[in-house]
């Protein structure tokens, strides 16, 4: 019978495969998109796809601040 530990690393092993099967051919920048979509923290999408969580937040956040622009009527400046 598994542990309680294996069980657990036989889901990251999962997790981590099916986000390369569903990132494949995206940009970075999509794969932080579409993870994010998801609920995932910025540290799980850093380790998924192979880059620091600063990277991933930072990222995000010029996301929405694109998107707050893009608003009609938002008079926000750049």
């Amino acid at each position: 019978m598994n542990t309680e530990v294996e069980v657990i690393d036989e889901l990251r092993k999962i997790t981590r495969l099916l986000t390369l099967l569903v990132t494949k051919d995206k940009t970075q920048r999509e794969q932080i998109v579409l993870l994010d979509s998801v609920g995932l923290p910025p540290r799980e999408i850093a380790s998924l796809i192979g880059t620091t969580a600063n990277t991933v937040s930072v990222t995000l956040s010029t996301l929405r601040r694109e998107a707050r622009r893009k608003r009609p009527g938002n008079k926000a400046s750049p």
